[in-house]
């Protein structure tokens, strides 16, 4: 099962990609851009998480993470691990776009 975060994104739409971008090279990922605003990031345990921006220019944009389903491992103990991961590598992000003024709490 795929596990999605949505933020909206205030101000410098590219620049929030970038910080999102920042935050998981720091945390150890690997980054794969696949596209105009779109990315893969693996970890060293070849879990992956799918980063997007959607909307720029059309209204609201939304940065969305979500996880990969197939990069999870084999067993019920190394997706509990990925999901772990997973989720510190959302809350890096989430910090990182709160801390440049791109979201609000």
């Amino acid at each position: 099962m795929a596990r999605k975060f949505e933020f909206r994104i205030i101000g410098d739409a590219p620049a929030a990609f970038a910080a999102a971008r920042g935050a998981l090279v720091e945390r150890g990922l690997t980054w794969q851009d696949t596209g105009d605003l779109a990315a893969v990031a693996e970890d060293e345990e070849g879990a992956r998480i799918a980063v997007r921006l959607d909307g720029v220019g059309e209204g609201i944009p939304m940065l969305r993470l979500e996880r990969a389903a197939d990069g999870a491992g084999q067993g019920p103990i190394a997706r509990v691990r990925a999901g772990s991961r997973y989720k510190k590598a959302v809350r890096a992000v989430e910090g990182q776009l709160v801390a440049g003024g791109f979201l609000t709490h």
